[in-house]
């Protein structure tokens, strides 16, 4: 801000006292160019700084992108599932850090946006501890910004203008090969490798794993009542074993927990036998808090069973 004395131009009236300021943005690697610049010392004082992140929270990133599509020419074309979900969190990737606390960025949009996080082999992680520590790293103060994602998804709609359809697939492409054609200052060579190994990395596997599921699913809806019961025999089993109690069956007779079913299961599901008892305390945990919501936990709340 400014504050100095000015003469009136016209010369015959007092000096005008002027207390002013101007509010500006820029992001933070041209700031950190223009601070490095020793010509700009004497405004360095007179600026005063408010650090402003870009979002981190997933369904306020999947919100913004619909509010941009619902403006665009193609408002009314069919968004397949997770569309708007695959864009935010190719965006999300790019702007949060590898911290010690959580190095897995996909685990980390999670806890950021207040899902239920199956932690295997540790414990869950404190949210605070995690802002606290992305605010240590100045995470938020890079990556993709909106309009950048917001463009990309424009492109895969046009590509599908004949379709009437855009599916997750379609986004992912366009974002990736946004960031590999990239020519402008926005994103620097360093920052366009990192990204495009954060998608593979991270992105990739969510929406393999998003469409296996659903594949998977569709295939066995028609047994759902049989798989919700083998789900909820596999909690019994869980709790006895954790509680090393005997179980009750469907008479109510008391037997053994069945180990060697539990780890048929698990085997199938990728569970390596020394991860076991950390993923059945994990998800007897994740079943506490779903209940706690006045929630039904069935086999959809574990997807990965």
């Amino acid at each position: 801000w400014e504050e100095k004395l000015l003469k009136h131009p016209e010369g015959a009236f007092p000096q005008l006292f002027c207390d002013e300021f101007v509010i500006g943005h820029i992001n933070l690697a041209k700031y950190l160019e223009f601070k490095g610049n020793v010509s700009n010392e004497a405004l360095h004082s007179r600026i005063r700084i408010i650090w402003w992140r870009y979002n981190l929270r997933l369904q306020e990133e999947i919100e913004i992108y619909k509010k941009f599509v619902k403006k665009s020419e193609f408002r009314d074309m069919h968004m397949g599932p997770y569309v708007y979900e695959t864009a935010a969190r190719m965006a999300l990737s790019t702007r949060l850090v590898k911290g010690e606390l959580c190095k897995d960025l996909t685990r980390r949009i999670d806890y950021y946006n207040g899902s239920v996080v199956v932690e295997e082999e540790k414990k869950q992680i404190d949210v605070e501890e995690l802002y606290a520590e992305g605010e240590r790293l100045q995470e938020g103060f890079r990556g993709l910004d909106y309009r950048f994602v917001a463009d990309a998804i424009g492109i895969a709609q046009s590509r599908n203008s004949e379709a009437k359809c855009t599916s997750a697939i379609d986004i992912y492409r366009a974002i990736k090969e946004q960031v590999e054609n990239e020519r402008s200052m926005q994103i620097t060579a360093e920052e366009k490798k990192e990204f495009l190994t954060r998608f593979e990395e991270f992105i990739r596997p969510w929406l393999d794993d998003k469409i296996r599921i659903d594949v998977n699913t569709s295939f066995v809806s028609g047994y759902s009542d049989l798989r919700n019961k083998i789900f909820q025999t596999y909690l019994v089993d869980a709790t006895a074993y954790r509680d090393k109690e005997l179980r009750k069956d469907s008479f109510g007779k008391k037997v053994e927990s069945r180990e060697e079913r539990m780890r048929e299961i698990e085997d199938y599901a990728g569970i390596a036998k020394p991860s076991a008892d950390d993923f059945r305390r994990t998800l007897l945990e994740q079943r506490g808090i779903v209940l706690s919501q006045g929630k039904e936990f069935t086999a959809e709340a574990a997807p990965r069973l």
